[in-house]
């Protein structure tokens, strides 16, 4: 466990490897970015099954870069965005969580010339936006301005509900208040949100969503995902296979198992 009021750590190469690893209390300022973890754009690096929490600054874990994976872990409590994805970066099987920001409490997408990033199979429940300006509407996700050619930020699989903002936003858009995204820039598919937002999307019913990540039996977003290649062989937050033996998906952090049965013979 790692624990101080500067950035905790910086992944700056692609074959580094971090888990099981708690990160707190971490802080950056000014226009700093990853007050407990940041991944450098040219090298990057893998951090897996750890804890970021408690931290400060524009955003706890700034995942930057095509080599930068932030994997089953679970990104809490921060005074900041949870996660900033740009360059390419990757979020894979993360439950982002009881986060708070002015918007994008739990993930910030932008975009710069090398490319946005990618959130895949996460749960974003639970952030708090605290603007008050009525503009942003994105407490759980939020999809930032672009400028010059759009590059686009991609949403797979995601779980994305219960997040609050603290003022209304006049003539909400698709997803309000869980998602700010624009089509032109943004893909979202096979997700969970209050309102529909993409492709083959599931919403306004009960996710039936734990606190923990895990979906509740007979949640809506069970086998609702859609298999990807780089699913092969990893595993959800709580190390379950990240898909079942015919490819079901569900929708967020974790894998819903099949529920045993006991048979009693007298």
């Amino acid at each position: 466990s790692i624990s101080d009021r500067m950035q905790v750590l910086m992944l700056d190469n692609a074959n580094a490897y971090v888990a099981e690893l708690a990160v707190t209390n971490g802080s950056v300022s000014g226009s700093d970015h990853g007050g407990g973890v940041a991944f450098s754009s040219n090298n990057g690096g893998t951090m897996e099954h750890c804890l970021i929490a408690e931290c400060e600054g524009n955003d706890a874990v700034s995942v930057m870069g095509t080599r930068s994976y932030l994997r089953r872990s679970i990104i809490r409590d921060n005074r900041c965005s949870g996660v900033k994805l740009w360059e390419g970066g990757k979020c894979e099987s993360c439950l982002i969580t009881e986060n708070t920001a002015n918007y994008g409490a739990g993930v910030v997408m932008t975009e710069n010339s090398q490319g946005a990033g990618y959130l895949r199979n996460c749960t974003v429940i639970r952030n708090h936006g605290t603007s008050t300006s009525g503009k942003y509407s994105g407490a759980g996700v939020y999809c930032g301005t672009t400028t010059g050619s759009p590059a686009k930020r991609y949403v797979y699989n995601c779980l994305i509900a219960g997040n609050t903002l603290a003022s209304e936003v006049e003539d909400p858009p698709p997803g309000y208040p869980d998602i700010q995204s624009d089509p032109k820039v943004m893909t979202v598919d096979h997700c969970y949100a209050a309102t529909e937002i993409g492709e083959d999307c599931v919403f306004g019913v009960d996710p039936r969503v734990r606190a923990n990540g895990r979906i509740a039996f007979g949640s809506p977003c069970c086998r609702k995902g859609v298999y990807q290649g780089w699913m092969e062989g990893q595993l959800d937050l709580f190390g379950n296979p990240r898909t079942d033996e015919d490819q079901g998906v569900d929708i967020g952090c974790c894998q819903s198992q099949p529920t045993g049965m006991m048979l009693l013979v007298r």
